[in-house]
């Protein structure tokens, strides 16, 4: 893997973040409830064909969501996450890339320490396989959806663990077969203003 790889496996999820918590401050000033979560992703794809990237245990997530209000409870959900793997394929070092960028809804319930929720998210993921050995690249963006669900352990009254499993369904526009993986991940929760 090369310096300019690495680096940017570290700064697309620090940026996420640093950028999350910007969009979260004047929203929380209107006292609107907001939260911002980031931690690690661990996916594990299914497709037949991804047999070298089957685990892919290096990855991340950042999210932010906003509290609708009124009677039902329902958050607007940001998501992007990354996910990296190393491998070997027809013999030569091979790096899969996968970043996916999500919106959607969630449902969730607050209980006296836990808030259990289920979210629907759909939007885009961004793949790249490469072999530099024999000077071959794929990348495209792909339509993705994740349905999913987790919970949140209230630590303090504006921090908590989250925990979460989703199923991510990647669908080629072209022909290419759609590409299944189920994905966990654990985090920290930021919440601000009214909660």
């Amino acid at each position: 893997m090369t310096t300019k790889g690495v680096s940017m496996r570290i700064t697309v999820p620090v940026l996420a973040m640093v950028s999350l918590f910007c969009l979260a401050a004047p929203v929380a000033a209107q006292d609107v409830p907001v939260e911002v979560a980031g931690g690690y992703a661990l996916v594990r794809f299914q497709d037949q064909d991804a047999a070298p990237f089957e685990n892919v245990p290096a990855g991340w997530f950042a999210s932010g969501a906003v509290e609708v209000g009124g009677r039902l409870p329902l958050a607007i959900v940001g998501e992007v996450s990354g996910h990296y793997k190393n491998d070997e394929a027809f013999g030569f070092e091979a790096d899969l890339d996968t970043y996916t960028f999500l919106g959607g809804v969630r449902y969730y319930r607050r209980l006296a320490r836990l808030t259990p929720f289920g979210q629907f998210l759909a939007g885009g993921a961004w793949s790249k396989g490469e072999v530099r050995a024999l000077r071959f690249m794929e990348k495209g963006t792909d339509f993705a959806i994740q349905p999913g669900g987790g919970v949140d352990v209230r630590l303090t009254s504006r921090l908590s663990a989250r925990g979460t499993a989703h199923w991510l369904r990647i669908m080629p526009t072209d022909e290419r077969e759609d590409v299944d993986a189920f994905r966990l991940d654990v985090g920290i929760v930021i919440r601000f203003g009214s909660t």
